[in-house]
């Protein structure tokens, strides 16, 4: 029975060996498809013959068959998670060759070139189209490549082993890099002890500590790096990915002075329980890690005196000729019209931009920030805030800016914030910042439907302290399909080139990482950039991507559909 299985596995793979490289991946994935689906029934198929099939008749043999079909399954879980890492090995060795085609297409189209100002590393974008076909980061694409030839010239058995699903290329990789400082004949040595032992079992990280422990016990650790770790020292904030109210601080900082930051912050922590204790008893729960965030804030904010600077993003509601209702509002001088804040509009009196006093909305002089688009709904109507106002007695700007509340405060346009890369932060928050000396306010009129910043800035080359800012608003990261570098970190680029006409505004920037900036004025990439912030790319193989602002998911999409999106 085992060998008639064999030899049809053998015919099998022989048939297979026959067919092109491109049909053989294509079985592979056909494959794979029809097993998941196999595997994801409520009840598995064994097909004909086997004994698994056989009903059972009484509890004993159906026992029995259970406990076969169990057995053969953690069988099939086995292999499929060699068959996971094989193709993950795979996919190392397909990406490293696919960088080597374009590196050799792209030295032979450069030595055609004599007089060419165009400059670039041959090889440079390899990795950018075939990480937006896969829908990951070019970083991510490029580590691929590079690992799977690194991995290949430096430890040809763990390559070897990872291609037959037997480790993990981040394993491989993992302890490449623990090795990278050793010699050539060191490097042999310690990979054979490696291969021969059960040092490559488990994870990373355990896989890591053994390593350490084998190197330390022949005398070949690493030397220590201060560049290196210098290089690492950090404070980033982020988003929590499941809760928006709350935000996620990473602080990479020296040993020492994480001991005696924690020091104080754990001594602080047990004040603040023994207070809540003392105030509350066991009334409320005060659990050690809130005491410990608090703690936190206590010891930082109580010895730093700072002047806070809030970006208030407000929703408006655009139309389709660019004006306003009732009025005609022109934007700073251009064409367009100012767009109308949410909720400006009185719905009991008609759409009117006018409140019943006959208080119009006031055109901005050019260059002016759009003060005038900030609303309140007052007893009289809607009428728009002053320069510098929000609501009655919160200012904008600096303390000498602001004015005294001499009337009764009405309900403002402020309301819970998002902050890209932060979270949500409470109305209250913002108004307990307004009122604080120093505190100072920029805002951006943001499409209500499409998110997108309608904002447009002075015809000069480097874009304003304030276009930047609202660009950075609108597209939160690069905006090169799939990147997701953050913004702080990227250029603004002309989508038309300023030489060419191009203007400094919100409808003609936006943010690129420097890699993919070069990519686009020398790596063969176009694209266009629509008037509601989506981008729509070209790549140098004729595949078309749409980009939307802020959105992390790049789509491919087909020509058809990309000349429809910048018809």
């Amino acid at each position: 029975m085992e060998t008639t299985q064999h030899d049809d596995v053998a015919e099998v793979l022989a048939a297979v060996r026959a067919l092109p490289l491109e049909a053989r991946v294509e079985a592979w994935h056909a494959v794979g498809v029809e097993l998941f689906e196999v595997a994801s029934r409520p009840t598995i198929d064994w097909g004909e013959p086997s004994a698994l099939a056989v009903d059972a008749v009484t509890v004993d043999e159906e026992l029995a068959q259970l406990d076969a079909e169990r057995r053969a399954l953690e069988e099939l879980t086995v292999t499929a998670a060699y068959v996971s890492r094989s193709a993950d090995a795979t996919m190392h060795a397909f990406a490293a060759a696919h960088a080597r085609v374009v590196t050799r297409h792209d030295v032979l189209e450069v030595d055609q070139w004599e007089s060419d100002p165009r400059q670039f590393v041959p090889g440079e974008f390899a990795a950018d189209d075939l990480a937006a076909r896969l829908g990951v980061r070019v970083g991510t694409a490029e580590a691929w490549a590079e690992a799977g030839d690194a991995v290949r010239a430096s430890l040809p058995r763990m390559f070897v082993m990872a291609g037959a699903g037997e480790m993990r290329m981040t394993t491989c990789e993992t302890v490449l890099r623990e090795l990278e400082h050793l010699a050539l004949a060191e490097r042999e040595s310690v990979e054979g002890m490696l291969v021969s032992g059960r040092a490559l079992l488990g994870g990373s990280a355990a896989v890591k500590r053994r390593v350490r422990r084998l190197l330390a016990s022949l005398g070949l650790s690493a030397p220590a790096d201060e560049d290196a770790s210098e290089a690492l020292v950090e404070v980033s904030f982020r988003e929590h990915p499941d809760q928006p109210r709350l935000t996620q601080m990473t602080v990479v900082m020296d040993a020492d002075q994480a001991w005696q930051v924690q020091a104080a912050i754990d001594a602080r922590a047990r004040q603040l329980a023994q207070e809540h204790e003392r105030l509350h008893g066991g009334a409320t729960r005060y659990r050690m890690n809130r005491a410990r965030v608090d703690a936190f804030v206590d010891l930082l904010l109580g010895s730093v005196r700072f002047d806070p600077i809030v970006r208030l993003t407000v929703p408006v509601r655009c139309f389709e000729d660019g004006t306003t209702p009732g009025t005609s509002m022109p934007f700073a001088g251009q064409g367009s019209g100012m767009p109308v804040p949410f909720g400006a509009i009185d719905r009991s009196r008609g759409c009117s931009a006018q409140g019943g006093s006959g208080r119009g909305v006031a055109r901005p002089a050019a260059g002016q920030a759009p003060w005038g688009a900030l609303y309140r709904e007052a007893e009289d109507g809607v009428a728009p805030l002053a320069a510098g106002q929000v609501g009655d007695g919160v200012g904008i700007g600096t303390a000498g800016q602001r004015r005294a509340a001499t009337a009764p405060r009405s309900i403002t346009r402020v309301a819970d914030l998002h902050v890209p890369g932060v979270g949500v932060v409470s109305a209250a928050c913002v108004e307990r910042l307004a009122g604080t000396v120093g505190s100072a306010f920029t805002v951006a009129l943001v499409d209500e439907k499409r998110g997108v910043t309608r904002w447009t800035s002075r015809f000069t080359y480097r874009p304003s302290i304030t276009t930047r800012r609202f660009v950075e608003q609108r597209d939160e990261h690069c905006r090169f399909p799939g990147c997701m570098r953050p913004g702080e970190f990227c250029d603004a680029d002309h989508v038309v080139p300023y030489a060419d006409g191009g203007a400094t505004s919100g409808e003609n920037l936006q943010l690129l990482c420097r890699h993919h900036h070069r990519a686009k004025t020398f790596g063969g990439w176009a694209v266009v950039m629509r008037s509601d912030g989506v981008c729509v790319w070209n790549s140098p193989t004729g595949t078309w991507y749409r980009t939307d602002p802020a959105d992390t998911t790049a789509y491919e999409i087909t020509s058809r559909e990309g000349y429809a999106l910048i018809a």
